[in-house]
């Protein structure tokens, strides 16, 4: 991944250990793109 996604990403842990994780976007499209690379 070379290009920036202006996304912010946020990892939180709670105390019986799951992560939860909040995914925060500047340009939700660009969302629909990283999955579409992931999914090929």
């Amino acid at each position: 991944m070379s290009e920036k996604l202006g996304a912010k990403v946020s990892l939180v842990r709670n105390a019986s250990g799951k992560a939860k994780v909040t995914i925060s976007l500047d340009e939700p499209h660009k969302l629909e793109q990283l999955i579409a690379k992931l999914e090929s």
